[in-house]
């Protein structure tokens, strides 16, 4: 009973969203990269029990345009990446787009591309595409020397690889509006790849180091810049994920503090993706007529 009356709730949604007259055919939005993020984690097994092991948080950039009139024509483009810069580092080529990353020893870039989207049962989005992982690493060279100020990175080495993959999104729900006339529009996507179908993604988040992610990060110079200047004082929303637990060395003299507890990594990834969408110059409602 209750399940039929969500069903029908979410499918009163999904019409008052979309096919209000008072609404343009379509929606062009933007993912704001500063407030939203991609989470990965994967199956395993921790400390001999089965366990859902986060992986780490990434930024997302991208855009949603949606067809009211026919959901179908909607595109979903949108990629995922380390939060060191507010945008990717490299395109999905492999081909460096920011000045900094002839330092880097890795980098990976996950992007998605819509190719059909439908509207399922439960009033959710299922949106069908390619997924493609492109991943650059560069050989170090740690030869000391009197010079030695750390290791020198080789050219390049890109690898790319794509593979077909479907994404459920709730269906986006107008939230807030800004004092400019833009529309804050939240939503969820979520997608389950498995190893044996694109071991490339698996072993990319894998051996990718993801940085602590801060949405909605804010940076002040001081005033004044002296001996004791201790950098830019910035504030944000740290996105927080499970942690892994630690296990004991035992005490002894070479005791060198806890360590993470061994983990058996299993064969599915999930990818939760939450989007903050914008709609620039236009306020949108979630009710018809207004």
């Amino acid at each position: 009973m209750w399940s039929r009356i969500a069903k029908l709730a979410m499918a009163a949604t999904l019409a008052g969203t979309f096919a209000a007259p008072s609404y343009a055919q379509s929606d062009n939005l933007k993912i704001d990269s500063r407030l939203s993020d991609a989470r990965f984690s994967v199956d395993g097994t921790l400390n001999n029990t089965d366990q859902t092991i986060s992986l780490g948080a990434a930024s997302v950039a991208g855009t949603v345009n949606l067809d009211k009139s026919d959901l179908t024509k909607s595109t979903v483009v949108f990629q995922m990446y380390p939060a060191t810069s507010v945008w990717p580092a490299i395109d999905q080529f492999g081909t460096p787009v920011q000045a900094n990353t002839s330092d880097l020893p890795g980098y990976t870039l996950v992007s998605f591309q819509s190719e059909r989207v439908s509207v399922r049962s439960d009033g959710r989005l299922l949106v069908t595409g390619s997924l493609l992982v492109t991943r650059v690493d560069r050989n170090a060279d740690c030869t000391p020397n009197e010079a030695y100020a750390g290791p020198s990175y080789g050219p390049s080495i890109v690898q790319r690889t794509a593979r077909k993959a479907s994404f459920v999104i709730d269906v986006p729900v107008p939230t807030t509006s800004g004092s400019n006339g833009n529309t804050q529009i939240e939503a969820w996507a979520t997608t389950v790849v498995n190893q044996e179908d694109f071991p490339q993604l698996m072993k990319a988040v894998l051996d990718t180091r993801w940085p602590r992610l801060v949405q909605d990060e804010k940076c002040v110079m001081p005033a004044t810049i002296g001996e004791d200047y201790p950098g830019a004082s910035c504030t944000g929303d740290a996105v927080h994920l499970p942690s892994r637990p630690v296990v004991s060395a035992g005490i002894s003299e070479d005791y060198s503090g806890a360590r993470p507890a061994p983990v058996e990594f299993g064969s599915s990834l999930t990818i939760l993706v939450h989007m903050q969408l914008t709609s620039e110059g236009r306020q949108l409602s979630a009710r018809a007529g207004q």
